[in-house]
């Protein structure tokens, strides 16, 4: 039985060492609930889908992302001249991101992925301010993390895809 037992450990020992080598993609979602805006509360929440890249078990980029309309009660979180910038994109993709170390995958490698989508990157400060502000952003400890707002033009849903040197094609 001893026996066994060593035979079985030394087998699940080495197979878990083999996995330490590869580049993985792990995927995830989380929400951020309720707001507020002035005197106005709700209890919306705002849906988000992770996708994260490892080299063994270290974390090399994390991005979150969530689309985000005109109906949604987070919408009011933009100020009057973020909501006429963002009035013609067909697709809004809030982005929260953090990278380990910008020369495996960085920020700026993300954006070219989204640019060469047919995205383009908006700046929108006020509903930076008020995500960052919200007690769940602590929580979910996102302080590190950049935020960005990609807009899409054009009608048709547009698909984008990820993909990095020696990790598998992402569909966000």
């Amino acid at each position: 039985m001893k026996k066994i037992t060593i035979i079985c450990f030394a087998i699940f020992l080495i197979a878990s060492c083999s996995n330490l080598t590869k580049n993985m993609v792990k995927t995830g979602d989380f929400s951020i609930r309720s707001g507020v805006m002035g005197s106005h509360e709700w209890d919306e929440s705002l849906q988000f889908k992770r996708v994260s890249w490892f080299h063994e078990l270290t974390l090399l980029y994390d991005i979150v992302y969530t689309d985000i309309d005109e109906k949604s009660a987070f919408y009011s979180w933009f100020d009057n001249d973020e909501k006429r910038r963002i009035s013609e994109c067909n697709e809004k993709l809030i982005t929260l991101s953090y990278y380990l170390d910008s020369s495996r995958i960085s920020h700026t490698m993300v954006k070219n992925k989204l640019l060469d989508q047919g995205y383009e990157e908006y700046s929108v400060p006020n509903f930076t301010r008020a995500l960052k502000t919200h007690p769940d952003f602590e929580k979910l400890s996102l302080s590190l993390y950049k935020v960005n707002l990609y807009c899409h033009k054009s009608k048709a849903t547009a698909e984008i895809y990820i993909d990095f040197p020696n990790f598998e094609k992402i569909r966000l």
